[in-house]
């Protein structure tokens, strides 16, 4: 089952001829054929593959009838004979001859490729055979037909795999990888270039095609095939573009330029005529030339000659005369070389002083550091030094700490302990006899399930008790409930503050008493309940087998917290009636008692089966650390509340840092949008006139991006101000009150800000029309699209300060005061005004307004120095000029410049805007009516008793600054800890809780617990 074919099996002469045949289109390669190497080989692929040889000439086993007739291969010799108008008889597709061999293999012991053939495998023929016929499948079933079709499916295909050869080397060059099941194989690329250049460089290569069917157990080889690079024939870049249909066993070479193969019978787009006779010497006179065509051979001959001899004289004279200039050819060229190496000395100076700077910069680098750590090594000598001299105290210290911690706990424990005895006395809770888990409590009986022949006052009453213990068991063992109670006797409720179904503060308050109440609520209230009791126990190490039994478990519980056998300390205090008094612990829990206890467990479990519990899946541990990462980093927020918008900020520069031009979207946000030329139609003509005037600016929406960038910055100066630079300027100023730290730090930033803006903005006044709030200059140049830089700036910081202190006051970070809803509502009226003064072209008028809130906003924030200019400055600014400006858009609006409304030309002062601008405006000046008010009860109380107080203060708490209460605070989180970490796991005689319990039930037992009614599951979910 192989073939031998050679890559250069068509001569140089059919090549020739094919490549010359008129019409043949095809690609022409970028590679010589004497330049084509192994190196070139990129990939190879394998077309119509064949298990068999192809018939012979001599034998056919495929009839040429007329259906094969389009796809047959027309060569130039059959189409000059089709042409010969001769009779020949058709080849029937019944007269078929005896076929050849079925099978050729090769001969495994010579291994040189030869084909050889069997004759002892050739099936004898019986005169003539028919075709394979399928009418035998006409009535088989459907499987059979179709396994029929598979088996001929999979005859044809096989499983193949090549290998690269080499003369001279008796191992593979390159063995390629196995593909399965096909006819058509597109191997893998691959790159020879790694084998050097003795592989390479060659032109001749050796290649093996290995396959095998699927009855077949080992690989056979198929093809071996000789190439010839030089002999290969270009296909094209592609095999979309070739149409011509390949033979069996076709090779395809992928080069560097093209697909190559080794046929060479291709289709020619015109078919070859025969030529037409020729007539013989007899038939035909042979003519000679003239006289006077000879003549002109001879003088062309005579030319030719001339030419020849001028050709080797002046070749003679150019070898002369480059024998002569050899020397200055070679002077020029150790010119160039000379040049060459200086070049190249030059660089290796410039490289070699570059490494020594570095290498210098390098050294001072390392000297620093050694420096660096002499000292540290130096400082951490002495502190450890230090620390051996305290530590001999702290050692002797050591065992007297010990003690005293140990005494402390097993007081905590007793005082614990006695409470809880003292609990249980107040609230006896007792069995009913003949009454299996049925308890009383101050002899009120509670029954575990809802009935109607339970006393509605009396359950009542029995819960109010319950829920009175529970609170202060949850109090003294400091024990947070999840569900607060509210103790109020028979009118007790309790609180849900998880579900998140539950909109309203009366919907998650729910009644402890069924009178009144509907059924659903009282028993979800119930069941909050034993769910708190249910908490308690489990920091005690107590398992509960029953939710519902709500006095079965109190008792236990109240039982274990009292267990002990040690004596009882006295009352260090308490409330009076109840006294001091000493006396011996109750005893340890008997045996009766625990016989007991075990038996109301087994009638639990027997009542309420216990349902297996899915294990608690533990959260993944990058989600633990990812929570812990949120909760640092909101911890930092909080304490550093200027970190989040410098990163902001920072961000924002290192984007635009990558494309610093006005082409980056960030750049809007840094600088002002929207620059005109000189010549722009928006400017007004008296500024186009003036070739000395600033560049001015328009308006749109990236002046958005300007006011939200600057947003975050002056956030963060706020925030940094504040707390690096005013906080530690209070506390040296001795200011020890949080309140009054946060009062003077808000007072000086804006003293600072308005000190800065406040001349900002009157000499922006004064380069405008308005200055010194002229009320003409606002109207007579409207409308004003367009402003110089400086103006626009300050409308757009101004802009931005005010939203961020709306902002402020949305997040809380200053304090609210009695006059904060009018704060709030003057902060919508100014944004209100920027933004339409802005938008609507009335800037001029927004520039007046500014400058009167910040001047005035100045000296309230030095108030308490400067009152009486602050008084002077205020009833001046925020009320004489606000009521100037008011009266203006009642005479000079409508009588000063056009009054219309135009979309087109964006005229909008009109009788609509009129009226929008004096309803803010007389907004903002009634809100400044309503703190003269507060100003004038300010300097009467200063004109009587000399007290500067705010009126708008609320009373405020004087508690000390953080830094000041930290050993304090430290103190407590340490005592707090101690108690969390003694609330659980209480020492029961000597032993842990969960080991004194053992007679209840086995370790780690799963919890069941079923809330009444259908809320089970989702009050679970929600704990």
């Amino acid at each position: 089952m192989t073939a031998k074919r050679t890559g250069n099996g068509s001569t140089p002469s059919d090549i020739g001829n094919h490549a010359g045949v008129k019409g043949l289109t095809r690609d022409r390669p970028w590679l010589l054929p004497s330049n084509r190497k192994i190196r070139h080989l990129q990939g190879i692929s394998l077309r119509n593959l064949s298990l068999s040889l192809p018939p012979t000439q001599t034998l056919k086993s495929k009839t040429a009838d007329d259906e094969a007739l389009p796809t047959s291969l027309i060569t130039p010799t059959k189409a000059l004979a089709l042409r010969e108008k001769k009779l020949e008889h058709s080849k029937s597709s019944n007269d078929l001859r005896t076929p050849p061999a079925s099978r050729k293999s090769l001969d495994s012991s010579n291994g040189n490729g030869t084909l050889l053939t069997d004759p002892e495998k050739v099936r004898p023929m019986k005169g003539k055979i028919r075709r394979r016929s399928t009418l035998n499948w006409t009535n088989a079933p459907p499987q059979v037909r179709q396994k029929k079709l598979e088996d001929v499916a999979l005859s044809r295909l096989a499983d193949t795999w090549f290998s690269l050869h080499c003369e001279g080397m008796n191992e593979p060059v390159y063995v390629s990888e196995m593909l399965e099941k096909a006819m058509n194989f597109d191997f893998r690329f691959f790159d020879l270039n790694t084998y050097g250049p003795w592989i390479t460089r060659r032109d001749q290569l050796n290649i093996k095609f290995w396959a095998r069917t699927g009855s077949e157990q080992g690989y056979s080889l198929v093809l071996e095939m000789e190439v010839h690079f030089r002999s290969l024939q270009y296909i094209g870049k592609s095999l979309e573009s070739f149409h011509h249909p390949l033979p069996l066993n076709c090779v395809l070479m992928h080069l560097s330029d093209g697909i190559y193969t080794s046929f060479t019978d291709l289709p020619l787009d015109e078919q070859v005529l025969a030529s037409p006779k020729v007539p013989t010497n007899a038939q035909i006179a042979q003519f000679t030339s003239t006289f006077d065509e000879l003549m002109r051979l001879s003088n062309l001959d005579d030319c030719i000659q001339d030419a020849l001899a001028t050709r080797e004289k002046i070749t003679s004279q150019i070898n002369s005369i480059l024998e002569k200039q050899r020397g200055n050819r070679a002077l020029v060229q150790s010119a160039a070389q000379a040049q060459d190496s200086w070049t190249s000395s030059k660089r290796a100076v410039s490289t070699a002083q570059k490494q020594i700077g570095t290498a210098q910069a390098r050294r001072s680098e390392l000297q620093a550091s050694l420096q660096a750590r002499r000292s540290a090594m130096l400082f951490g000598t002495r502190s450890q030094e230090k620390s051996q001299s305290h530590l001999v105290a702290a050692r002797m210290t050591l065992a007297d700490d010990v003690s005293l911690q140990k005494e402390t706990r097993s007081g905590v424990k007793a005082q614990m302990r006695r409470v809880c005895e003292d609990l249980l006395r107040i609230y006896p809770v007792e069995p009913i006899p003949k009454k299996a888990l049925a308890f009383t409590i101050r002899d009120l009986p509670l029954p575990n399930a809802t009935s109607p022949s339970v006393d509605v006052a009396t359950t009542a009453a029995a819960l109010g008790h319950v829920a009175h213990v529970t609170h202060l068991l949850s109090l003294y063992l400091s024990i947070h409930l999840p569900y607060p109670i509210t103790p109020c006797g028979s009118t007790s409720t309790i609180y849900d503050p998880i579900s998140i179904s539950l909109q309203s503060e009366a919907a998650r308050t729910f009644p402890l008493s069924q009178k009144g109440a509907v059924t659903y609520r009282f028993e979800y209230g119930v069941f909050l309940l034993n769910s708190n009791i249910e908490l308690l126990m489990s920091r005690q190490g107590i398992k509960i087998v029953d939710l519902r039994h709500t006095l079965p478990n109190l008792k236990y519980l109240l039982t274990v917290l009292t267990s002990g056998g040690s004596e009882l300390p006295e009352r260090k205090g308490g409330r009076p009636g109840l006294g001091t008094f000493s006396r011996e612990g109750s005893p340890a829990i008997q045996p009766e008692e625990l016989q007991e206890v075990a038996e109301i467990q087994e009638i639990q479990q027997i009542q309420q089966p216990q349902e297996p519990q899915e294990p608690r899946r533990r959260p993944g541990r990058r989600r633990r650390r990812i929570r812990r990462w949120f909760r640092k980093w909101k911890e930092f927020s909080f304490r550093h509340t200027w970190a989040n918008p410098l990163i902001i900020i920072l961000l924002v520069l290192a984007l635009y840092a990558i494309r610093p031009n006005s082409t980056n979207p960030l750049h809007s946000a840094l600088f002002l949008s929207y620059p005109l030329l000189p010549s722009d139609p928006l400017i007004p003509a008296t500024i186009r006139a003036d070739p000395e005037a600033p560049v001015h600016y328009g308006k749109g929406r990236q002046d958005f991006a300007f006011v939200a960038f600057y947003i975050v910055v002056l956030s963060f100066t706020r925030e940094f101000t504040m707390q690096r630079i005013l906080r530690p300027m209070a506390r040296w100023f001795q200011i020890r009150s949080i309140s009054k730290q946060n009062r003077f730090m808000e007072q000086m930033y804006t003293a600072f800000y308005f000190g800065a803006f406040g001349p900002y903005g009157m000499y922006v006044m004064w380069r405008s029309p308005v200055w010194y709030f002229n009320t003409v200059g606002m109207y007579e140049t409207f409308p004003n699209r367009t402003h110089e830089a400086l103006f626009k700036a300050y409308y757009l910081l101004q802009a931005s300060y005010w939203a961020q202190q709306a902002l402020v006051l949305c997040l809380g970070l200053e304090k609210p005061r009695r006059d904060f809803r009018e704060l709030v509502g003057h902060h919508i009226v100014t944004l209100a005004l920027i933004w339409l003064s802005y938008r609507f072209h009335f800037t001029y008028m927004g520039l007046a307004v500014y400058i009167t809130h910040d001047i005035s906003d100045f000296f309230l924030a030095l108030i308490t120095t400067y009152f009486s200019i602050f008084i002077a400055v205020w009833v001046y600014l925020r009320h004489y000029i606000n009521l100037v400006i008011l009266y203006s858009i009642t005479t000079t609006f409508a009588s000063v410049g056009p009054f219309e409304l135009n979309w087109e030309t964006q005229q909008y002062k009109c009788t609509l805007s009129q009226y929008i601008t004096f309803s803010l405006l007389a907004c903002l000046q009634a809100m400044n009516i309503f703190w003269l008010y507060f100003i004038g009860r300010v300097a009467l109380r200063v004109w009587r008793t000399g007290e500067k107080k705010d009126e708008r203060s609320d009373d405020e708490d004087d508690y000390e600054d953080e830094g000041m209460k930290q050993n304090k605070e430290k103190a407590r989180e340490k005592e707090r800890a101690l108690m969390a970490k003694h609330s659980n796991g209480t020492p029961v005689n000597g032993m842990p809780i969960g080991a004194a319990n053992g007679y209840f039930g086995k370790e780690n037992q799963a919890l069941t617990a079923n809330a009444p009614g259908n809320m089970n599951g989702d009050v679970k979910k929600r704990k």
